[in-house]
C-alpha cells in the first residue's frame, strides 16, 4: 500500500501506480508476441536462442506451435549423436534430448534445412520413442453387391445410386483402415510413455 506526501495510506495513488505498470506490461508482451509472430512457421529452421538464465543455444526446429516450438539442442560435439546439421560448422543433436522453447527467445534466424534433413530428423525422433514408421497396406474391396429394389426407382438412377454406395463404401473401408492403424500408433505411443 502506498502512502502519500503526509504519510497516510492512499489506495487512490496505489491503484493508479498498479494499473499503470500492468498497461506497460501488457504492450511490452504485446510487443514482443508481434516481433516474434509475425514470422511464418518456423520448422525446419535453425535458430538462435537465449534461455532464461541467458544462455545461447543454436536449436533445430522439429515443430512450431506458435506461442512454443519443439527443437533439439545442437552442439559443436556430444556423445550420444544421432543428428548432424552443417550450421556454422558441424552441429551435432540428439533424438532423445528434445524440448519445448517459447517463440519468445527466438534471437536470430540462421538457417533452413532441406526437406529430406526433416524427414531423416523427425524418422530418429520417432524411432527414439519407439514409433517405427508403420504402413499398412489393407486390401480394399473393390466391388460391393448392392441389392436396390427394382420397383422403387427407374433403371438409369439404379445404376447412379449403385455406384455412388460402391464409392461410399470403398471410402468407408479405407477410413477404417486409417482409423485401426492410427489406434495401434496411439497405443505405441502410450506404451512408450
Amino acid at each position: 500500500m502506498y502512502k502519500n506526501a503526509e504519510g497516510y495510506r492512499d489506495e487512490t495513488a496505489w491503484r493508479a501506480i498498479i494499473a499503470v505498470s500492468r498497461e506497460e506490461r501488457i504492450k511490452r508482451r504485446k510487443l514482443q508476441e508481434d516481433k516474434n509472430m509475425g514470422t511464418e512457421n518456423k520448422t525446419g529452421e535453425v535458430w538462435r536462442t537465449r534461455t532464461v538464465t541467458g544462455t545461447e543455444k543454436i536449436v533445430l526446429v522439429v515443430a512450431d506451435h506458435g506461442a512454443m516450438a519443439y527443437v533439439i539442442h545442437l552442439a559443436e560435439e556430444g556423445t550420444h549423436t544421432d543428428i548432424e546439421v552443417n550450421c556454422e560448422g558441424l552441429r551435432y543433436g540428439s533424438s532423445d534430448r528434445m524440448y519445448y522453447v517459447p517463440s519468445r527467445s527466438f534471437e536470430e534466424y540462421l538457417r533452413t534445412v532441406t526437406e529430406d534433413q526433416l524427414a531423416d530428423v523427425k524418422n530418429k525422433l520417432a524411432a527414439a520413442i519407439g514409433i517405427e514408421p508403420q504402413i499398412v497396406e489393407k486390401e480394399v474391396v473393390r466391388e460391393v453387391p448392392v441389392e436396390i429394389p427394382s420397383n422403387i426407382a427407374p433403371a438409369e438412377p439404379q445404376k447412379c445410386c449403385a455406384a455412388e454406395v460402391q464409392e461410399l463404401m470403398i471410402r468407408a473401408e479405407r477410413a477404417e483402415a486409417l482409423l485401426e492403424e492410427y489406434r495401434e500408433l496411439y497405443k505405441n505411443v502410450i506404451e512408450k510413455i
